[in-house]
């Protein structure tokens, strides 16, 4: 009773089959495998193939084929990719294959490139993709769905002895069984030695060229609070999830009033918050409660029929483990002092990945909240803007890094491309990189949106750098 009508992946694959140029197809080529041998065999002839992988939705289409050359001089003969489930239908029914997700585009410059492909439909891929790359409606559509029914155990010698009872003879290849390693917000960046292999013939290609376009000054443009007022909200008895208000993923901004007199200091508690939370009365900061802190408390005080506005942030879903079913927003009920539930919320999704609808919003309200910016401490919770120009001497836009010194966690959009999270203060990513293809000659704009504190002086002007050099290493806390 707990299961999904899955996607008919098969049919997306047949459809790939048929558009697959005649040479491609080609019935004088073969891979079979020599279980005498323990090796692959490609058109007759003994083969080791070597993988690399190269995921095609975290990489513009104007850089595939540069990547996959560069994948080829590193020593491998097969390209290695997921498809991922989450980004082909990101609701049910809608269909996605444009742009950075047009597969069929992607294998066929991989055929031009001699790479044979490796190609993984999923459903779950993991490939640290927000709950491994299933999308996240399968939670609203079913909140009991069992996603998934077991994960691998990580003595790779076990699981191998695991496959031989259905596989005796041949090669032992299985890509799932991989020595990964990661980086965390919070925790020292991850580093591992590398083995290396004879490259082939031919020049190999240089680094893709970096610029620094120096220091942009950006200025205030308008308050996240002030923004969701325009935007679409709902509105329930109790608080709701990302997933019932059909949000993938980053903020929703939750608002309800003080029903009643209260105790002063009172206890706030939001308990199973997913995952972090900032929490305002009447627009004033009161503090940060963190799922992953285990932070849930938080004293308040607040006089009948104020205002009480909760932001809250997904940071994600962890894309494997029992834990996957992972609900973001607030999860459980809100309570003051250890009994009374606060009810009658007002919820508004925020439209990170929509710029037409965010830039609309954000013009609009920039005029009416400058001021207020301006009056700020902290500058959090606020959009800023800057411009800068590439110059007409470098030929051409580069690859650059954004460097943000002093600022604290956010949001950062080149042109309306959504980059991803900042947090320096916490490391050790210090930086984030922009693809040349994102950036043009004239009035390339940089959008910020802080969520705790921005470096701005007196006049409210602040600085981000453009460097051509990344820092993935940065400091991290000790405590």
């Amino acid at each position: 009773e707990n299961e999904i009508e899955a996607t008919p992946l098969s049919i997306f694959f047949i459809g790939i089959i048929s558009k697959w140029p005649n040479n491609i197809l080609s019935t004088r080529e073969s891979f079979t495998i020599d279980r005498e041998s323990k090796s692959f065999l490609k058109d007759g002839h003994p083969f080791r193939y070597i993988s690399g992988t190269i995921h095609y939705f975290r990489v513009l289409p104007d850089s595939w084929r540069d990547r996959m050359r560069k994948l080829r001089h590193a020593g491998c003969n097969v390209l290695q990719t997921y498809v991922e489930w989450a980004s082909h239908e990101p609701e049910p029914g809608e269909y996605n294959f444009k742009g950075r997700f047009n597969l069929f585009q992607y294998l066929n410059i991989a055929h031009e490139e001699g790479l044979l492909v490796i190609l993984r439909p999923g459903p779950y891929i993991d490939a640290e993709r927000d709950m491994g790359g299933l999308p996240y409606w399968l939670l609203r559509e079913n909140p009991s769905v069992r996603l998934r029914t077991m994960d691998n155990s990580r003595n790779v010698t076990e699981c191998f002895s695991a496959q031989r009872l259905f596989e005796p003879n041949g090669p032992l290849v299985n890509s799932e069984f991989y020595p990964g390693w990661l980086d965390h917000w919070g925790a020292p960046h991850s580093k591992r030695s590398s083995k290396y292999v004879k490259l082939p013939p031919g020049p190999v290609p240089g680094p893709s060229p970096k610029y620094a376009y120096g220091d942009v000054q950006v200025h205030p443009k308008a308050e996240l609070l002030s923004l969701s007022s325009l935007l679409k909200s709902v509105t329930s008895t109790w608080p709701l999830t990302f997933e019932e208000l059909s949000v993938f993923s980053g903020l929703v901004v939750y608002s309800t009033k003080i029903p009643k007199m209260i105790s002063d200091p009172a206890r706030l508690s939001l308990y199973d918050i997913h995952d972090r939370g900032y929490v305002y009365v009447d627009n004033q900061f009161v503090g940060i409660v963190s799922r992953e802190q285990e932070l849930y408390v938080l004293p308040i005080s607040a006089k009948p029929n104020q205002d009480l506005v909760i932001v809250v942030e997904s940071q994600g879903r962890i894309c494997y483990g029992d834990n996957i079913n992972d609900f973001k927003g607030i999860t459980t009920n809100v309570t003051i002092g250890e009994t009374h539930k606060i009810s009658n919320w007002e919820m508004t999704p925020v439209p990170l990945t929509n710029s037409t609808e965010l830039r609309m919003n954000i013009e609009y309200l920039q005029q009416k909240t400058l001021n207020q910016v301006r009056n700020s401490n902290s500058g959090g919770m606020t959009f800023y803007e800057g411009k800068f120009n590439v110059p007409k001497e470098s030929g051409s836009p580069k690859d650059t890094f954004l460097r943000l010194d002093g600022w604290t966690k956010g949001y950062a959009w080149i042109n309306d491309f959504l980059l991803g999270r900042y947090w320096p203060a916490v490391g050790p990513q210090v930086t984030l990189y922009i693809p040349s293809g994102l950036l043009h000659f004239d009035d390339n704009k940089i959008l910020l949106l802080e969520l705790e504190k921005a470096p701005c002086n007196e006049n409210s002007s602040c600085n981000v750098s453009f460097v051509d050099i990344p820092e993935v290493n940065g400091p991290t806390p000790e405590w």
